[in-house]
């Protein structure tokens, strides 16, 4: 039987166009074959609906003091629930924060979905502190060898 978080996680992904990464993320985590290093994402606490944007390929911005930006998130609240949305445009510019409401509003494309705010702020430290030691310079290495990350990303059990 299919857990309702999942199914709320897949039909999100499916709605906003999600990349093909990111729907074999899903469907590997939910069942059960991700990496211990990916695992986290997948079991964050207070997580309802997995973000359905792919962390391995954003922009990378130049900000004025030197540093680089790539998801810059914010959180926001509707309908009782918390959405970490970025700041970071898909094509590398830096928006305000209603103009990021205002384009997940448009493309339904997320972080994540929480089922409260110390939840979504322990998830947006977390991401900081992932792209900060690295962890999404890369594509994480998984066995393709018959699994269903192989056929979403073309290749074939």
């Amino acid at each position: 039987m299919t857990s309702p978080t999942f199914a709320a996680g897949l039909e999100s992904a499916l709605k906003s166009n999600a990349s093909t990464a990111v729907l074999s993320k899903l469907l590997t985590g939910a069942l059960g074959t991700a990496d211990d290093e990916d695992a986290d994402e997948v079991k964050q606490d207070g997580l309802l609906v997995p973000g359905n944007i792919d962390l391995y390929n954003r922009p990378h911005v130049k900000n004025a003091d030197g540093s680089i930006s790539t998801v810059r998130s914010i959180g926001i609240e509707e309908n009782g629930k918390q959405i970490v949305i970025p700041t970071v445009s898909p094509d590398g510019r830096i928006l305000s924060n209603p103009d990021a409401i205002k384009l997940y509003h448009k493309t339904g494309q997320h972080l994540g979905i929480f089922d409260t705010q110390e939840h979504a702020d322990a998830f947006g430290e977390k991401l900081h502190e992932g792209y900060a030691a690295g962890k999404y310079d890369r594509q994480p290495s998984r066995s393709t060898g018959g699994s269903l990350g192989a056929i979403l990303s073309g290749g074939s059990l």
